[in-house]
């Protein structure tokens, strides 16, 4: 199965997304033409379709940041209010002779009655508030990216936050269109929109982090984030246990795991040694850290446990999470190297991608927290001068 696969559920919701905007193109050219006028109950077909935006948009976002690909039944209750709606074009529109000549401006003008200020009104709260939801659970899956991956830069979702700031732009100018009138005939709201969708357009085109995971590891994950979620809840207290304190990686700014927050332990005491020793003789001697797309699973594999439970074992013995686990080995593979001379033929590149990193960004800023200087004078100053 390919990466894209595994998050199926998100990808359709998208498609479903793109389709509801073709959809709101072709009121827009359907109410110019006075197509309304002629056939009314186009409007039941299309002008409904804005309340289905704001749920596909979080729901894409959902099932895009999990890891867990679950179809929950709870996604039909979001639309009910597009049902609704698209009950009551129905009945206005066609089992009613209502005056046709406000068909054409249902839903995307207040100006004629209080039916449409209120449909108006309803649509920019929905997205308001369904857009809120989105932004937080793709911030909260950001903040949970370094239990399970090693690598950030090309896993961290910028171009599906961009895709949002894209949505957030285009609805506020058609708010902005709404509020002026007529002035979508200047052709002014027409060329924003179409920058606009082609912007979203190739952000998604540049998506590349769609992670792939077996069934039982993406159960075990699930757990793993909803754990973490748990013990970071806004009505926790951080500072009732004091292993809580200053368990941060030296060179990354991140939520850090505490096993003294949990309740029940992932790996008994008596394993607990076994495991340890285990994963240290890996890391040692396999080095898996080299690997740029070494995650949690992978490694928990190797050493014949869940995902859970090696996010335990790293989080009771190294006190880190994955990724400052992982990167601490890389970084002081890197501090190898570059204090060696038998490396200069390498680059610092070359070193940083050969110790497991993807990306010159994260690594200098990761190495620099680490070691306090740039990775170019930690080899200055490494080298005795050769002149003394």
């Amino acid at each position: 199965m390919t990466k894209r696969s595994r998050n199926f559920l998100g990808y359709r919701f998208l498609a479903a997304l793109f389709t509801g905007i073709a959809f709101d193109f072709t009121d827009e050219i359907l109410a110019t033409a006075g197509a309304y006028n002629r056939y009314p109950w186009l409007c039941v077909a299309f002008q409904p379709v804005l309340f289905a935006f704001a749920p596909i948009i979080y729901w894409a976002t959902f099932y895009l940041t999990s890891v867990s690909q679950k179809w929950s039944a709870k996604i039909f209750y979001h639309f009910v209010p597009y049902l609704l709606i698209l009950l009551l074009y129905f009945k206005s529109y066609v089992f009613t002779n209502a005056d046709l000549a406000t068909l054409s401006k249902a839903v995307v003008s207040a100006e004629h009655n209080p039916i449409d200020a209120f449909l108006v009104a309803a649509f920019f709260l929905q997205i308001a508030v369904y857009m809120y939801l989105s932004i937080r659970k793709l911030t909260k899956h950001r903040k949970s990216l370094p239990l399970f991956v090693s690598n950030l830069p090309d896993n961290d979702y910028h171009w599906l936050s961009n895709i949002m700031i894209g949505m957030c732009i285009l609805f506020a100018v058609s708010l902005a269109e709404v509020i002026a009138g007529n002035a979508f005939l200047s052709g002014f709201f027409p060329t924003v929109y179409l920058v606009g969708f082609y912007y979203v357009g190739f952000q998604l085109v540049r998506q590349q982090d769609v992670f792939s995971f077996s069934t039982d590891q993406a159960k075990s994950l699930s757990d793993l984030v909803d754990s973490q979620s748990r013990l970071y809840s806004p009505n926790r207290e951080v500072d009732e246990d004091p292993d809580m304190a200053d368990l941060d990686g030296p060179y990354l700014d991140t939520v850090p795991e505490s096993p003294a927050l949990q309740k029940k332990k992932a790996v008994s005491d008596e394993k607990m040694s076994l495991y340890h020793q285990r994963l240290l003789t890996l890391m040692e001697t396999e080095k898996p850290y080299m690997d740029s797309e070494i995650t949690l699973p992978k490694l928990a594999r190797m050493i014949l446990l869940n995902s859970y439970q090696t996010s335990y074992l790293i989080n009771s013995r190294f006190h880190e999470n994955f990724y400052n686990f992982i990167n601490r080995y890389r970084l002081e593979d890197c501090k190898r190297m570059l204090a060696n001379p038998e490396f200069d033929h390498l680059s610092i590149l070359d070193i940083a991608f050969e110790s497991g990193f993807n990306s010159k960004t994260s690594f200098n800023t990761a190495f620099k927290k680490y070691t306090g200087y740039s990775p170019r004078e930690f080899r200055e100053r490494s080298r005795p001068a050769e002149d003394s």
